[in-house]
């Protein structure tokens, strides 16, 4: 019993120390994507996100892409999922009206503050 108390000061620092890093800005308090999709118009390159879908897998894991960005016009552009995890992932979008594009393999790597958003550019070409 002596031993966890002494050790109690201890644990108590380790977590004090997590929390003024967070709190001091070296991370965010925030869920991050692990992945974000820029999605365009090939012919235009005006974006495309509004109404298209997406998912990122990683084997069993599987998570739907949501617009996380909207431009000073309103315009749906950027996707995001995988929040707060590592790994590596197959992503898809979907709109009508245009062919599927995919990626396959995308490595998201981590750090003490999560994992490190990829960003990726998806031009959607019409059918």
């Amino acid at each position: 019993m002596r031993t966890l108390i002494s050790l109690f000061p201890l644990a108590f620092v380790l977590l004090s120390a997590g929390c003024d890093a967070i709190q001091s800005g070296n991370c965010t308090a925030e869920a991050e994507p692990a992945i974000e999709v820029e999605v365009i118009d090939a012919a235009t390159g005006e974006p495309a996100a509004e109404g298209a879908t997406g998912v990122v897998t990683e084997g069993a894991y599987s998570d739907s892409l949501i617009v996380i960005g909207i431009n000073a016009d309103n315009q749906e552009f950027l996707l995001g999922g995988a929040y707060e995890r590592t790994g590596t992932y197959d992503v898809r979008v979907e709109k009508e009206g245009y062919q599927t594009w995919t990626r396959e393999g995308v490595r998201v790597r981590g750090d003490d503050c999560g994992p490190r958003t990829v960003r990726l550019t998806a031009q959607l070409e019409q059918d």
